[in-house]
């Protein structure tokens, strides 16, 4: 199989640490699609998430010439597939905001449980480990530690404490490697509040309301 991989130049970086045994072709968001040629391709695609309508492109393979794995991290992968006409498609959705994808544990989510043997043998090739997750906005991990950023903005926000004691009472109190707020700074803010905000659209739960001064600085105001 050929690896492609989509993405911009961190997300060509964070695959190059993840499997620096893996000879892949590197593409930018805008550039179009390679023929499959003798080999069936495998296309890590970083940027799904911030071009949903990049799925049409996927119309040009046959069934079984193209395993699509897709950074789908605010929203889930059967509606896409539905609204595109794919039905036939493999595709499985990973996390590829900074800091989710160069993980011990690769977290996934497939459309059909039946995939699952599939893509983790795929995966296996790539020395990859993967847990397969219900495919849900947020996942599992991007949305918890969304979730905890957002409530240390709360915190912040109250008064209550600094973000220096925030990060260093988390750390000393759960064992976490990071702070929220190194987390959120890790991750990128703008990436935080577009997962937050998905969230809030997908559940309405109040967890995930967005934290007023979490958008204010997001906003830069």
């Amino acid at each position: 199989m050929h690896t492609i991989v989509i993405g911009h130049h961190q997300n060509h970086e964070e695959f190059r640490q993840k499997f620096p045994e893996i000879d892949a072709q590197f593409i930018g968001p805008d550039q179009p699609l390679p023929a499959t040629g003798e080999n069936p391709l495998v296309v890590w695609d970083f940027s799904m998430d911030e071009h949903r309508d990049r799925l049409r492109l996927y119309k040009q393979y046959e069934p079984g010439d193209c395993l699509l794995f897709a950074n789908l991290t605010r929203t889930g992968i059967a509606p896409l597939l539905a609204e595109h006409e794919l039905p036939e498609l493999v595709l499985a959705s990973f996390c590829g905001m900074p800091g989710f994808f160069n993980r011990p544990l690769l977290e996934m989510a497939v459309q059909k449980n039946n995939q699952q043997s599939f893509i983790a043998e795929i995966l296996n090739e790539y020395g990859a480990d993967v847990v397969f997750v219900n495919d849900r906005v947020g996942m599992v991990t991007p949305r918890v530690i969304c979730m905890i950023i957002n409530e240390a903005y709360y915190t912040l926000q109250e008064g209550t404490a600094s973000k220096e004691d925030i990060d260093k009472g988390m750390k000393l109190g759960t064992n976490y490697p990071y702070g929220p707020f190194e987390w959120a700074e890790k991750i990128g803010l703008s990436e935080v509040y577009q997962l937050l905000h998905a969230l809030w659209e997908d559940t309405h739960e109040e967890r995930y309301k967005i934290c007023p001064l979490l958008k204010k600085e997001m906003l830069g105001a």
